[in-house]
């Protein structure tokens, strides 16, 4: 399915969420699991994972596909989730987006000059 922001029905509060980390600077995966599930609660219209406020530069790729993949679990289907693929580096973005899109997820954003990549 080809995306643009015509093509979807973004409306309401979608908000990026801050990742979740332990006091080891590892991820908090079950910290995560509780807070998308409290924002979903409290009435958001969707989540963005990993964008601007969710540490995009300090996370390695494989925790950014974590977060992806159990964001999308959490949520199930309840609204749509935003993975970013925020990157330095074009290839970099290139295999983020993929592991989107292998994940299904519904859309992703880029900081490079503010375009989104859908």
């Amino acid at each position: 399915m080809t995306m643009d922001r015509t093509s979807v029905g973004w409306r309401g509060y979608i908000p990026a969420l801050t990742t979740t980390f332990r006091a080891d600077g590892s991820l908090d995966l079950d910290g995560w699991a509780e807070l998308v599930e409290w924002v979903v609660g409290e009435g958001v219209h969707g989540i963005v994972v990993a964008g601007s406020s969710g540490e995009w530069f300090t996370l390695e790729a494989h925790e950014r596909k974590e977060l992806f993949a159990l964001a999308k679990e959490q949520v199930a289907g309840r609204v749509p989730v935003l993975g970013c693929c925020n990157a330095l580096r074009p290839g970099a973005q290139g295999v983020l987006k993929a592991a989107l899109n292998l994940r299904g997820l519904p859309g992703v954003s880029r900081e490079a000059r503010a375009a989104a990549c859908f």
